[in-house]
């Protein structure tokens, strides 16, 4: 009785392995020989600007040297983002990356809002916390 059993799993396993999708769905590009062009921006100093994520859309973002600056709304601190990327790239000849701190207690929507903001402006960012750093 047990063989009989055993021969009909064998059977249905190799009937789903026959009618399965095997097929491989997408490329994987493995790295090559070939040396990185290293652009003229790669060489650029960069600002880490800290930015901490607070309760009722309220963020703090500090830069190294300078004073907290409080930012009420997510337009209002993307537009800073917006400008301040703008200003360092064209007078000080450096990058922005954004260091993220959420708040213990802060929703994790403004936390996403900010890595949103950071993706639509081309910002290199991180997290502040070691589950979802992103490098």
């Amino acid at each position: 009785m047990i063989v009989r059993l055993i021969d009909i799993c064998l059977i249905v396993l190799f009937g789903f392995i026959t009618i399965s999708d095997i097929d491989i769905k997408g490329a994987l590009s493995l790295p090559s020989k070939k040396t990185k062009k290293i652009r003229p921006q790669d060489n650029r100093e960069k600002v880490i600007l800290t930015l901490e994520v607070h309760n009722n859309n309220v963020f703090w973002v500090s830069r190294p040297g300078q004073r907290r600056i409080r930012k009420n709304g997510r337009s209002s601190l993307e537009t800073y983002l917006k400008d301040l990327k703008t200003y360092l790239s064209k007078v000080e000849k450096s990058d922005l990356c954004v260091y993220i701190k959420p708040l213990e207690m802060s929703p994790l929507q403004n936390t996403i809002d900010v890595l949103d903001m950071c993706d639509r402006n081309s910002i290199p960012k991180n997290i502040a916390r070691k589950s979802m750093a992103m490098f």
